[in-house]
């Protein structure tokens, strides 16, 4: 059951493939399912399925979940990188949290500066071992994750409600950069 309190309809989840493999006809695919509810909390859920014959089953006596707790309130936004293995974490009592996905430990925890400037949504960066958080103040803020601390902030000439990431490798030609963004 994936039971998540009353306030879905703004609630932090994300859906990602963590394994595929196939054998004798089987194609299985492990997902996992991040929930952040009310409780301050993040429940990574991992749920196995078997496709045979092109029917799905959910392989339910191999599920699995872990608990990631630590805010005050509601978690508002999260990330996950599955490989290094890193959760980040928003909720409403103006902190950032990043986590260690294998132990379930927080390994840093970054506080915003005021409860308005509270990170609505965020994203990490992997190549600036950051995540960047869209605030509800209208500011875009950057912090490592390494020590928490703020590396930037900018001030946007309206709310944030959403952001997203597109990276690219700084060798690429400008031609190839162009293409990862259109």
């Amino acid at each position: 059951s994936l039971e998540t309190g009353s306030r879905s309809a703004s609630q932090a989840i994300r859906v990602q493939t963590v394994a595929v493999s196939a054998a004798a006809g089987v194609v299985r695919v492990v997902l996992a399912v991040y929930v952040g509810n009310f409780q301050g909390e993040v429940v990574r859920h991992t749920i196995p399925f078997a496709v045979q014959n092109g029917e799905i089953q959910c392989e339910e006596n191999q599920m699995s979940s872990i608990s990631y707790r630590g805010h005050q309130g509601y978690v508002l936004g999260l990330d996950v990188l599955e490989q290094p293995g890193v959760l980040a974490t928003c909720g409403d009592d103006a902190t950032i949290a990043f986590w260690n996905l294998r132990s379930g430990k927080r390994a840093t925890l970054a506080r915003l500066p005021t409860v308005h400037a509270q990170a609505v949504r965020i994203v990490l960066v992997p190549a600036w071992r950051a995540v960047a958080a869209a605030c509800e103040d209208g500011s875009l803020r950057v912090f490592r994750a390494q020590n928490g601390e703020c590396s930037h902030a900018c001030a946007l000439d309206e709310p944030l409600s959403g952001i997203a990431v597109i990276s690219y490798d700084t060798q690429d030609s400008p031609e190839d950069r162009n293409a990862s963004i259109s």
